[in-house]
């Protein structure tokens, strides 16, 4: 219970400190991207996202942010963190934290996470 407290603590004023930058929007809700916090990694770069639902789904979450990771030689992601929030834009309870990364995934052309990728890897690094 103390380690879910304190990551509460480092995790939750994060995403109101964030450059959040609305990238597409549907009927599910809308998509953002942090510009000021894309990072050079080890296997090219990682940008941060957040997903803010139009309504919570049925575990109660109306937010997602998530860590993705860019191989821009190789046109490949996958995401390294993800946290769910009960709140808008990542605010309120955490429902749910992971840091395990997923398995690399390639982009296709003309998709979502290829736009994604893209403006990821032409950014200005920090």
């Amino acid at each position: 219970m103390k380690s879910l407290l304190l990551l509460t603590l480092l995790i939750g004023p994060l995403p109101a400190l964030a450059q959040w930058t609305r990238m597409d929007s549907n009927t599910s809700g809308t998509i953002y991207i942090d510009m000021g916090a894309i990072r050079k990694s080890p296997d090219g770069r990682r940008a941060s996202f957040m997903m803010d639902r139009a309504k919570p789904d049925s575990d109660g979450v109306s937010s997602m942010v998530d860590v993705y990771e860019f191989d821009c030689a190789g046109k490949r992601v996958r995401s390294v963190q993800s946290t769910d929030f009960k709140g808008a834009m990542g605010t309120g309870a955490i429902v749910s934290y992971s840091r395990k990364p997923l398995e690399w995934d390639d982009v296709l052309p003309g998709t979502r996470l290829d736009v994604s990728l893209k403006s990821v890897c032409k950014a200005p690094l920090r």
